[in-house]
């Protein structure tokens, strides 16, 4: 193809795939093999068995030259030579088919796929389908495709979806999943939160309340605009003078955001203003313009808005109808059936007084054939109240939640390895959920329930500025997501999490909740779906409930039967140490007590986890703990005898906890160190014997 004619000829956008194969090469492309028709598909078997292509379709010689490239790339020669003649007897037979055909579709791979398994009864993972699609992948990354050729095979990749091969389990779509995918979020947020991933229920619940308290703070917004006679004067995205509304919406800017004492937006409608109507970039400078009492400047305007354009009162918001949509989805509404929601199908439970009390959703679920129901939701609960909200916001014309089914959207967030900065409904909440105004209103919400901060930590990490998006990589690379996940370090998913992210939380976090003969069951599904597709090990809650009682008997028999083990010493000690703190005494008039536990010297206080050992740096404490690792050396043999399991698992461990402060966490030069070996050398003798009642009694 002429190189001359590529750029108008690419113009063709496809969002999913084309995109990873652009102009912009860091190599020059490999031409397709031209020069013959026939491929040898036997070359490891006992007898040569050439393949020749007779069909002169022009779209199956184009097939045919991309099977033909993959097999001249350095990815099948790295294949072991069993699996190299898997591929070539899938060519062979998938060529053979396709002599047959006198048309040849963007449909044509998952053709072949129906064909064999519905007229010759093949297995799905044995009609070799998916490798002719693999091959077809990895050749178009190499080949010099462009224009019509580019778009056809683009729409073969994307149209085939090939059916699940039954050996292999295929790896849900889940929230866990979805930031696990990108591990260096570790070391932003915290072994400790990174570890609480885990936990479905921990990651689902907090973030209900993260997006009911954003339907509560966007209705803040709307009605705060329709007391702003500023804001209605403004006409926004009005394409014909792009420069006039930029400039009006900078001088709104100027005049009605509020900063506080640390130069941050003060309320919600200076907040939301700042989110939707400037670039992320010029972020500091505009909080730095304004704290002086200068304008923000135009550049930092963004041309289109997602969500201060709305025409509030009379419609929802598109921002709005997709949290709606989440919320749906963390209480199992199935993806499928959410955008099918009536107000029908919502029932509000009242007191006395009219005032809503509780609610709960009743839809017909397609997948089943039947009604399901949602758990009650209380208006205690903010998830709750936003969904009630939400249905008395919609006009009283209009039965349907949603005005149209939403479409999943890109993660598009601000890097500074990213050329674009363009606004956009997943830009906007993750700024949203980043903003400090916004997270001072939901951590009251989240403390007062007793929830985690994880899904607010999660998703701050994942769109740090610093990470390095999918497009930026594609610039100077060649290659898949897959080869990106593998190469790069600070990664980003393409796309915001979707709703059967969510939904699969959730039924996570109820996990094997219910059985069979259950009045209620609110996973929508049955005890048997949720046995073969939800109990497995892409479920995390279950695999931390699975065999509890099991584990306690064996526990309970390693603790009382055999002798402890080495490695579980070590544990037990190692984590006594990293939880150990030394707190300094204070000489002040303070006179607010600390609870001082006797045996460990600990003090428990609000700022602190509460499995977090404090140790008070005072001469006493170094006595205590000397004393403590000299008796138990005086006593160890008796001990072993009359009591094992007590000096086993507590005076092994103190000991060699006692030691770990002494050494470790108290400084030899301290005066509470210097003054309590003194005093422990001086006073030694005169101290009682422990560990009496553990040699005389057995008791410990």
């Amino acid at each position: 193809m002429d190189d001359n004619n590529r750029t108008s000829e690419f113009a063709w956008d496809n969002t999913n795939l084309a995109n990873t194969f652009s102009k912009n090469r860091s190599q020059d492309p490999v031409p397709l093999p031209v020069d013959t028709n026939r491929i040898n598909t036997g070359a490891y078997l006992a007898s040569t068995r050439i393949t020749e292509l007779t069909n002169q379709h022009e779209k199956a010689t184009l097939i045919f030259k991309l099977l033909r490239l993959y097999l001249t790339t350095p990815k099948f020669n790295k294949i072991k030579e069993q699996s190299r003649q898997g591929y070539l007897n899938a060519i062979h037979y998938f060529v053979t088919w396709l002599n047959t055909k006198d048309n040849v579709s963007n449909t044509v791979v998952k053709d072949f796929e129906t064909e064999q398994v519905n007229h010759k009864k093949i297995k799905p993972e044995s009609t070799g389908a998916t490798e002719i699609l693999f091959c077809i992948k990895h050749a178009l990354v190499k080949s010099s495709l462009a224009g019509s050729d580019l778009k056809f095979i683009s729409t073969v990749i994307n149209k085939s979806k090939l059916i699940p091969n039954s050996n292999v389990s295929t790896k849900q779509a889940t929230l866990t999943g979805y930031f696990l995918e990108h591990s260096w979020i570790e070391s932003e947020i915290g072994n400790k939160q990174f570890l609480k991933l885990a936990s479905p229920k921990r990651l689902i619940e907090s973030f209900r309340i993260v997006v009911s308290e954003s339907l509560f703070y966007l209705k803040k917004f709307g009605e705060l605009i329709k007391q702003s006679s500023d804001f209605n004067n403004l006409v926004l995205n009005n394409s014909d003078d792009i420069y006039t509304q930029r400039n009006e919406l900078a001088d709104l800017i100027s005049k009605r955001v509020v900063l506080d004492d640390l130069k941050r937006p003060a309320d919600i409608f200076s907040n939301i203003l700042l989110i939707d109507g400037t670039r992320t970039k010029f972020e500091a400078q505009i909080l730095n313009n304004l704290s002086k009492g200068k304008p923000a400047p135009v550049k930092s305007i963004i041309k289109t808005q997602v969500f201060i354009n709305n025409n509030f009162g009379e419609v929802i918001s598109e921002l709005e109808q997709l949290l709606m949509a989440f919320l749906c989805a963390s209480y199992c509404v199935q993806p499928e059936d959410i955008f099918k929601l009536r107000k029908k199908h919502f029932a509000v439970a009242r007191n006395t007084r009219n005032e809503p009390r509780n609610i709960s959703i009743t839809y017909f679920k397609g997948r089943s054939g039947g009604n399901h129901d949602t758990p009650v939701l209380s208006m205690r609960h903010s998830a709750g109240r936003a969904i009630y909200q939400y249905l008395d916001s919609i006009p009283e014309n209009q039965e349907h939640l949603f005005s149209q089914k939403l479409d999943r959207v890109k993660f598009s967030t601000y890097s500074i390895h990213s050329v674009k900065n363009d606004n956009s409904i997943s830009s906007f909440l993750v700024r949203l959920w980043r903003s400090n105004h916004f997270k001072s209103q939901v951590m009251p919400v989240l403390n007062t329930e007793g929830k985690s901060t994880l899904f607010l930590d999660c998703i701050s990490a994942i769109s740090s500025p610093k990470a390095f998006p999918f497009s930026a990589w594609k610039r100077n690379n060649m290659g898949l997501y897959e080869d990106y996940i593998n190469s790069s370090v600070f990664t980003q998913p393409v796309y915001l999490f979707w709703l059967a992210h969510i939904k699969n939380s959730a039924v996570h976090a109820n996990s094997d909740k219910y059985r069979d003969g259950d009045i209620k069951n609110f996973n929508s599904h049955t005890s048997l779906t949720e046995k073969t597709n939800y109990l497995g090990s892409d479920n995390p809650e279950f695999v931390n409930q699975a065999g509890r009682v099991s584990r306690a008997v064996l526990q309970d028999i390693e603790s009382s039967v055999y002798q402890p083990n080495l490695d579980k010493l070590q544990s037990k000690i190692h984590d006594k140490n990293i939880r150990s703190h030394l707190v300094k005494i204070t000489e002040n008039d303070d006179l607010s007590v600390k609870a001082i536990a006797h045996e460990d010297n600990t003090y428990v206080s609000s700022e602190f986890d509460f499995d977090d050992i404090r140790i008070i740096e005072s001469k006493e404490t170094v006595v205590q703990m000397l004393h403590y690792i000299a008796q138990a050396d005086k006593y160890s043999e008796q001990l072993k005898k009359m009591n094992p399991n007590f000096f086993y698992f507590t005076v092994l461990v103190n000991v060699e906890w006692h030691k770990y402060v002494l050494s470790e966490l108290f400084s030899p030069k301290s005066d509470a160190f210097i003054q309590g070996k003194s005093t422990y050398e001086n006073i030694k003798k005169h101290l009682p014997d422990l560990f009496t009642n553990e040699l005389y009694g057995g008791i410990g």
